[in-house]
């Protein structure tokens, strides 16, 4: 992956991560596009895929002191996208 450094436009030591799942008994992890978006201008400023097996994603590299919107989609339309906003990228030890 590209260096913490070498992110000019969204670069700091910021780190989102989360998880996709279906609620249910129990929570089933599923594989989404998960989309960061900065929210003082709304660019993407990432996308990935969820993990299949644990539903995890992380974003690394990016500004803490900015706001972020995680979106995760179901590329098969057959469920609504899940939204978070004002998202904070904790620090991470570098």
């Amino acid at each position: 992956g590209a260096s913490l450094l070498t992110r000019p436009d969204y670069g700091g030591y910021g780190r989102i991560a989360g998880d996709v799942k279906i609620r249910g008994t129990p929570d089933a992890p599923v594989r989404r596009i998960v989309r960061l978006v900065r929210e003082i201008d709304a660019i993407c400023v990432a996308q990935q895929w969820s993990d299949p097996i644990s539903g995890a994603y992380e974003f690394l590299g990016f500004d803490p002191a900015q706001r972020y919107t995680v979106l995760a989609y179901d590329e098969l339309g057959g469920y609504r996208a899940a939204i978070a906003s004002n998202v904070v990228p904790e620090p991470m030890i570098v």
